[in-house]
């Protein structure tokens, strides 16, 4: 099975909050979907407190601990890439703290999937998209990517692409893709006990209902 990884708890500053420098050359030109933040990834982490796990608000990169960072690493998950994080006025990576940035996509969600959208891009149209209220809503796939891992993005990217209270000339990222995560990835999650966690089952549409 493959769920969707939701994190109560998501809402460090960090990325795009703190201005961090992106590499452009494979995103968006539009909306900047697929820019990648240069060097470590600058995140609240005075925030993190006793989690194991939190996301940045906006851009939705997630942060871990380097010893949950480690047990991923040693289970060889599959998907993601362990990169630095750093505080906001530090120029040195934090030796307590790593990014998981997650490098596979899945394909667009099937037709019948509870999200809708507002204000999607007009040029890749991969931004723009929101849960339907309150309740998280089933996502629904007409078949696995071509070479699944234990943690991929969604093609799709949660939230707006632009705002009037942005700064004038500030470029976007495309705001925040989906996390899926394989039944694997979930029970080493369990087995070390990340707490503030939620997972909801993906339908693929071949299963039986």
């Amino acid at each position: 099975m493959w769920f969707r990884l939701i994190v109560r708890t998501v809402g460090l500053l960090g990325g795009f909050n703190y201005r961090q420098g992106y590499d452009y050359s494979s995103a968006c030109g539009v909306c900047g979907a697929g820019a990648i933040p240069e060097g470590a990834l600058v995140a609240e982490l005075s925030k993190m407190g006793r989690k194991q796990l939190d996301r940045t608000a906006h851009d939705g990169h997630v942060v871990v601990t380097t010893s949950l960072a480690a047990r991923l690493v040693e289970a060889r998950i599959t998907g993601v890439e362990v990169r630095p994080a750093r505080r906001r006025h530090r120029v040195s990576p934090d030796s307590g703290y790593r990014w998981l940035h997650i490098v596979s996509t899945w394909p667009p969600m099937a037709l019948g999937s509870a999200v809708t959208t507002d204000d999607l891009c007009p040029q890749c149209r991969r931004t723009g998209y929101f849960d339907v209220g309150p309740e998280i809503g089933e996502w629904r796939y007409s078949a696995l990517p071509i070479d699944p891992t234990d943690f991929g993005y969604t093609w799709e990217r949660f939230g707006y692409w632009r705002s009037k209270g942005w700064e004038p000339g500030l470029r976007g990222v495309g705001g925040a893709g989906g996390v899926i995560i394989s039944t694997r990835a979930r029970a080493l999650l369990e087995e070390c006990g990340v707490r503030h966690l939620e997972f909801v089952p993906i339908r693929l549409m071949n299963d039986v209902a």
